[in-house]
């Protein structure tokens, strides 16, 4: 009981303190350098980019509860460009409306949260050690045919020979292919479809042979180890840091992970029922 009523109570207090108010963030303008409209002006586009493109409504209860629970959460910062298909319509010489299929590309930032056993890391890392450590993530499933689509857009990807040797030899079924009975063997599935479990690594390497270490993202198959894709840390995000953050509750020195709140309350109920148990013997003893 004390674990829920622990987490149930402060959870909303931190999420609250956080994004309890509107705007989320405001900029303060500098006297000579902008004015308050240039100030006013990036508060509001900041905060559309947090409401709608982040969904901040969404991650932070998302990302407190796990802080609690885990005592470590991994944000996994990234750019996404994607397109959907729209119908739009236009009148022709004669009047008649005519109707076109078109793909509306859209793109911007994302967040998410991946999973504390996703994220593979030395057991004493500190802070300020962050950005040199070597971090392996585990990214799971890559279809072959997202991974054709992906190499023809994205850059960095070393695809040059036939993949199928990397396919995932283990099915992961959802509820509902359970349900409907589907077929155990990747092999069945339309070849576009056979998945490569992956892993992305982040290390530094002297890759281009130029006599000094780059901090690269490595994308190869998590049973063979094949690249699929190298690309340059720096390319991810706007400055030379590791787009995997790390937010820990409760931190220790040399230890890369943070306290949960699950276990600090575990600890205080099995002093008082140690105490209790006590108080029950000595009562016994004396009757």
């Amino acid at each position: 009981p004390l674990t829920t009523m622990g987490v149930d109570e402060l959870e909303p207090r931190l999420v609250s303190s956080v994004i309890g108010r509107d705007p989320y963030i405001k900029a303060v303008h500098h006297v000579g350098v902008s004015t308050k409209e240039d100030a006013e002006q990036v508060t509001k586009y900041d905060n559309f980019i947090l409401k709608h493109k982040i969904k901040i409504k969404k991650f932070v209860p998302d990302a407190v509860h796990e802080l609690l629970i885990d005592g470590t959460v991994y944000p996994l910062l990234s750019w996404n460009i994607e397109s959907r298909k729209v119908k739009t319509s236009q009148f022709g010489p004669e009047g008649q409306r005519k109707y076109t299929i078109v793909d509306l590309p859209t793109e911007g930032p994302s967040v998410e949260l991946i999973p504390v056993e996703f994220i593979w890391l030395p057991d004493d890392v500190n802070d300020e050690d962050w950005e040199n450590v070597p971090i392996i993530r585990y990214v799971g499933n890559l279809t072959l045919g997202e991974i054709k689509r992906r190499s023809k857009v994205e850059d960095g990807w070393v695809v040059t020979d036939d993949l199928k040797p990397y396919l995932s030899t283990q099915i992961l079924k959802t509820i509902q292919q359970e349900a409907d009975d589907v077929q155990d063997s990747y092999y069945a599935y339309e070849p576009n479809l056979q998945p490569i479990e992956t892993l992305e690594a982040y290390i530094k390497w002297d890759f281009f042979d130029k006599g000094v270490e780059e901090d690269l993202i490595v994308l190869v198959t998590k049973d063979s180890f094949k690249v699929l894709r190298v690309r340059e840390q720096v390319e991810v995000f706007d400055q030379n840091v590791k787009p995997i953050r790390r937010v820990r509750f409760l931190k220790r020195r040399g230890v890369s992970w943070g306290w949960p709140l699950y276990t600090l309350i575990a600890g205080i109920q099995l002093g008082v029922d140690a105490m209790w148990n006590r108080c029950v013997n000595s009562a016994d003893i004396v009757m």
